[in-house]
């Protein structure tokens, strides 16, 4: 990877590169190695200037030099990361440098300076606590009202929803109610002009039937007249027995007057 970074000229992740190496060849003893590519990592991170580089790098070399119990180099490498995290606020990396600052003064046998940086570090890391809650609190709270958001917004679509079906159900009532009044129109329209209609026949009807009672009336009346005359003519039994002793009158009309007299 440190090649791979060093062809390409990316020299940040060239130098993190050679600190890696530098753990890793500490681990499996070869510290030697394990310096020189420390000391790489910091001269390249000085190269571009880079302060969070340069002071990793220098509590890089403090750790390293601490646990090999070489306590003058570890406090020169220590307080040199210590004059740049004290302009560059990264609370993590302070914590880790005074504790190892403690550490490094209590093997030292400077008590006061070991306190004094045990207890710079119990308080940074308490503020990094106090952070670390506030953010989840802050977090926390962002994601709370973001549900909240959410649940307001299925609300709302929720709520414009029911107002469209109920939308729709008043415009299907009130198409079912015009379509309705529109048929009872018609449909009245149909009765009132049929009863019209058969209003015009029965008097017709009437009229016509009218028209045949009173001809049906003067034919009676014509017959009748007619029998009464058919009536006259003939002679009173009296008479007819005066003057036919044997004769005799055949009356016998089929309805109410003789055709052939």
């Amino acid at each position: 990877a440190a090649q791979y970074y060093e062809k390409s000229g990316y020299k940040v992740g060239e130098a993190f590169a050679y600190n890696n190496l530098g753990i890793l060849t500490k681990k499996i003893g070869e510290k030697e190695k394990s310096l020189e590519y420390r000391l790489k990592s910091l001269d390249i991170y000085k190269s571009i200037n880079n302060e969070v580089g340069i002071a990793s790098a220098y509590l890089a070399l403090a750790t390293f030099y601490h646990e090999e119990n070489n306590d003058k180099k570890a406090l020169e490498f220590a307080l040199k990361a210590e004059e740049i995290y004290s302009r560059i606020e990264k609370l993590d990396k302070q914590v880790e440098l005074n504790l190892l600052l403690s550490d490094i003064y209590k093997d030292m046998k400077l008590y006061q300076k070991s306190n004094k940086h045990l207890y710079k570090y119990v308080s940074i890391k308490d503020s990094l606590v106090n952070i670390e809650k506030n953010k989840s609190i802050a977090e926390m709270k962002e994601r709370f009202e973001a549900e909240e958001n959410e649940k307001k917004i299925a609300l709302q679509e929720k709520e414009l929803i029911q107002k469209e079906i109920e939308n729709q159900k008043q415009k299907t009532r009130t198409y079912l109610v015009i379509t309705g009044l529109g048929l009872a129109i018609i449909l009245s329209i149909f009765l009132i002009l049929g009863y019209r209609q058969k209003s015009k026949s029965n008097k017709i009807i009437s009229n016509q039937k009218e028209v045949v009672e009173h001809k049906n009336k003067e034919i009676l009346d014509s017959i009748t007249y007619a029998k009464r005359l058919q009536e006259a003519i003939l002679p009173s039994k009296t008479t007819l027995k005066n003057n036919l002793k044997n004769g005799f009158v055949l009356f016998k009309p089929k309805d109410v007057v003789i055709s052939i007299f």
